[in-house]
């Protein structure tokens, strides 16, 4: 009977483990500067800078977790005197962004686009673009099925004028987000399990636990007392 109730401990706290872990550790992310992928090159002259952008995802989700798509607008410092290049930069992952004489603004429009998953916000981010400074755009995704995802972050510019405002589509990020479960199990029910197995842990482990107390209580007093002789 003791030997079967220390086994049912162990395999108890095994569980409220796993279950626990995989409810609720973050997932690892990774980072790339992706090629540009241009949609239209008809960027007017006069060039304000170099940008890269950058694309963070995570490695992959558990169904009912919502995580983090982190995406990066960055500039790219060069040295005083470089001549200005043409419209578009021929370096993968970097573009070059125009600045014309009666423009009152400049602004860039992000929308993540991904079919079957909860993306908050699920409508355009427009914020203003000013030049040496970033910018980034953060979506929280949601999955409820396990599977591979598709969609694509896309990028506008928009040049603010007198007339009104132009918008020019600047790229289109492709992204692929792999949804897993544990045996079947999303993370809510995971850290469900390991709320209850953790009860059964407490439940099967009493009696050592109380044994280890009483066995610490008497080593404590027992040196207690060697040093009062």
């Amino acid at each position: 009977m003791r030997k079967t109730r220390l086994l049912l401990f162990w395999l108890s706290f095994a569980l409220t483990l796993l279950f626990g872990l995989w409810g609720s550790l973050r997932t690892p992310r990774h980072a790339q500067e992706r090629a540009l992928r241009l949609v239209e090159a008809s960027i007017p002259q006069n060039v304000l800078g170099k940008w890269t952008i950058r694309l963070e995802t995570p490695d992959f989700l558990r169904v009912g977790n919502a995580e983090l798509v982190r995406l990066s607008l960055l500039p790219i410092e060069e040295p005083p005197g470089t001549p200005e290049g043409p419209t578009i930069s021929a370096l993968p992952g970097d573009v070059t962004l125009p600045t014309l004489a009666s423009m009152t603004g400049m602004a860039v429009e992000a929308r993540l686009d991904l079919a079957g998953m909860e993306v908050r916000p699920d409508q355009a981010i427009t914020e203003p673009l000013l030049a040496g400074k970033p910018l980034t755009f953060f979506w929280s995704v949601r999955a409820l099925q396990p599977g591979a995802y598709h969609g694509v972050a896309w990028l506008h510019l928009i040049l603010l004028n007198n007339d009104g405002e132009q918008r020019i589509p600047l790229s289109a990020q492709e992204i692929r987000l792999d949804v897993r479960t544990l045996w079947g199990l999303s993370a809510t029910t995971a850290r469900w399990l390991s709320l209850l197995w953790g009860v059964l842990t407490f439940f099967f482990g009493f009696p050592y636990l109380k044994e280890l107390f009483f066995w610490l209580q008497r080593k404590v007093q027992s040196r207690v007392s060697e040093e009062k002789r």
